[in-house]
């Protein structure tokens, strides 16, 4: 079942540009590529979602970050009102411009998801965390960058409580495939990164 949406030049054109950004350095067109990656080789892996579902999770995805502002908190509720604003005009149904809505804002990281299509965009956007130790560095000094404009004390402090967050949750992937192929991982960057972070203190 297809989503029934026809392609539109303009938009596309409006997402790469925004991805484009020059204020952005990790959250690009090379993020939103790893994010489509992964999602085709959890679909080829992981055959739970049904093509449709796969669909909209792609959607999501490809607006998840549209909108980002450092300075700002309201990132992922501008891009889902982007979403719901171009697929509304499209003639999607309400209830799937909602879904959309929904999975775009499950990437806040706020709450638990509430099914497997929400766990696996979650997975996914946390999939860097996973990420091999060169990778992981780059993603970790591009965040830095995009926060040039904060202290460094308090950039440390703030990190460091968001890492610290991940690794007190009793897993960071909620599905069984990322869990199995990144947990261990991430769990290691984590901790390291931490470690890192708490020598750039003293």
């Amino acid at each position: 079942m297809a989503l029934n949406i026809i392609p539109d030049r303009d938009e596309y054109v409006r997402l790469i540009s925004a991805y484009s950004q020059s204020h952005r350095s990790y959250h690009t067109l090379k993020h939103l590529s790893e994010c489509l990656e992964k999602l085709d080789w959890a679909i080829s892996e992981y055959q739970v979602l049904s093509v449709y579902n796969s669909k909209l999770v792609e959607v999501a995805l490809w607006y998840h970050d549209a909108v980002y502002q450092p300075q700002q908190n309201q990132n992922e509720q501008n891009s889902a009102n982007w979403a719901i604003e171009f697929f509304s005009k499209s003639g999607l149904p309400p209830e799937k411009c909602q879904l959309i809505r929904s999975l775009i804002l499950a990437t806040c990281h706020r709450q638990t998801p509430v099914d497997e299509m929400h766990r696996l965009i979650v997975d996914i956007d946390l999939s860097i965390l996973g990420a091999k130790i060169e990778r992981f560095q780059e993603y970790e000094s591009q965040i830095r960058q995009e926060y040039y404009w904060v202290a460094r004390s308090i950039y440390t402090q703030k990190r460091k409580e968001l890492l610290s967050f991940f690794l007190s949750k009793t897993q960071i992937y909620l599905t069984q495939l990322f869990y199995e192929n990144f947990e261990n991982r991430a769990q290691e960057n984590i901790s390291r990164l931490i470690e890192d972070l708490n020598i750039k203190v003293i």
